[in-house]
């Protein structure tokens, strides 16, 4: 939950934003790949607008690294650095502050983080879940 904050926070910072048309293109698209979309969204997020919601943010979050963070790396390589060295550095330099003692506590002894290594993106990564 931390880490998709400073994500948006960060996209925020950019101005990324993404329209309400692009978001149900890509709802489209989701529904014709996955035939039964409608009843894993309802159990999953408990309605459409949750998921749209949800859809939007990783999709902004998305853009903003594609515009901002990997801006002229040409490899998978170079591009994984760069976001490694970003992602440190919005870590390091955005101030956080949890009011949930739960929260804090998970926060606190979670080891997992978007700088640990795999892809950023919607489907399958830190940034979706």
């Amino acid at each position: 939950m931390l880490q998709r904050e400073l994500l948006l926070a960060a996209a925020e910072e950019n101005q990324v934003i993404v329209q309400d048309g692009e978001v149900d293109l890509r709802l489209d698209e989701l529904r014709q790949k996955h035939k039964g979309l409608d009843q894993i969204v309802r159990q999953r997020y408990g309605g459409i607008d949750s998921f749209r919601e949800r859809l939007r943010e990783d999709m902004i979050i998305n853009r903003n690294i594609d515009d901002h963070v990997y801006s002229g790396a040409k490899s998978p390589g170079e591009k994984q650095a760069k976001f490694h060295w970003w992602y440190a550095e919005l870590q390091k330099n955005t101030e956080v502050v949890i009011f949930d003692k739960r929260l804090k506590a998970i926060s606190q002894t979670s080891s997992d983080d978007c700088g640990s290594g795999g892809s950023v993106g919607v489907s399958g990564s830190c940034c979706s879940s």
